[in-house]
């Protein structure tokens, strides 16, 4: 029972990963260079989908800060300009953010029409 309880909560903290926003990321300069993190922001500029490689290249934006993506992979479906989302991934030297996961966030609320 007791390693029951640990591996939960082993499971539970790795599942929890926290993630920068656009902001936090651009702060820490070049010490986010090369390493594995997540970042949150909205979808903005050209959405360019290159289908025949499964490459997508947006940007991530908050304020007036951003930091272009490049991902390889299908695009979630609810995917789009002015979508929120998690991008994990690694910067490189250029600042470029080679994504190997999105994830759209659900709006907070939906509004009912009338």
């Amino acid at each position: 029972m007791i390693a029951v309880v640990v591996l939960a909560i082993q499971g539970f903290r790795q599942s929890a990963s926290y993630y920068y926003t656009v902001n936090e990321t651009l702060a820490q300069g070049t010490q986010v260079y090369g390493k594995s993190l997540r970042v949150n922001g909205t979808v903005t500029g050209n959405i360019t989908n290159d289908i025949s490689s499964l490459t997508l290249e947006f940007a991530i934006a908050e304020g007036g800060n951003s930091i272009p993506v490049v991902y390889k992979g299908t695009t979630p479906d609810n995917f789009g300009p002015d979508t929120d989302v998690v991008v994990g991934g690694t910067i490189d030297d250029s600042g470029v953010l080679h994504a190997d996961s999105i994830t759209t966030k659900c709006p907070s609320k939906y509004v009912a029409s009338n």
